[in-house]
């Protein structure tokens, strides 16, 4: 085919244009072998996602691995055992601990509740190294009146890496353990 009119990109002038002409889009394959159709065929069907995550069996072991391994997760996450809180006669007591400019803070904080006496709170707060070494201690004394408490105390060692605090009041004992988390 001559070109003819204006001038396209790319074809110097007197240059045949190539052009592609197809009439319907099976034409196209009319004269391809047997495999090249099912092959296209296979490609163009409309299956949907799920059909060709599923078509191998290597596939199908992938995605029942995984649905397994979210579950495990999601029954672990719900139902572990969370050492960082607890409860004394139906009051929740959480301990939390952080590190900021080579100082580790720790808090223990206790919700508020129904009890409508003052009772003393005593928190002893130990710290350890990464070889679980007793690094220091410290005792905390306060009162409890029923309001939301908070006994916190801080630690001057970089090398603290787990807090553990023994919550006595009402004449029970909790004891709460969690990592430092590093800000």
């Amino acid at each position: 085919m001559k070109k003819t009119g204006s001038p396209i990109d790319g074809y110097e002038d007197g240059e045949e244009v190539l052009v592609y002409h197809y009439g319907k889009a099976g034409e196209r394959l009319k004269n391809a072998n047997q495999e090249v159709k099912r092959f296209y065929e296979e490609i163009n069907s409309n299956k949907g996602l799920f059909y060709w995550l599923l078509k191998t069996n290597t596939s199908k072991f992938l995605i029942i691995t995984i649905i397994v391994l979210i579950i495990i997760i999601m029954i672990t996450s719900l139902v572990g055992n969370k050492n960082n809180s607890g409860v004394i006669n139906n009051v929740d007591v959480n301990l939390a601990a952080f590190s900021f400019a080579e100082t580790v803070y720790a808090s223990v904080r206790i919700a508020p509740s129904e009890i409508d006496k003052s009772v003393p709170v005593t928190c002893q707060v130990k710290v350890f190294s990464q070889n679980k070494q007793l690094v220091n201690s410290e005792n905390i004394v306060q009162f409890y009146t029923g309001d939301e408490l908070f006994l916190r105390t801080s630690f001057s060692d970089y090398d603290i890496i787990y807090v553990e605090a023994d919550v006595s009041f009402l004449d029970k004992t909790i004891t709460l353990s969690c990592n430092v988390s590093k800000n």
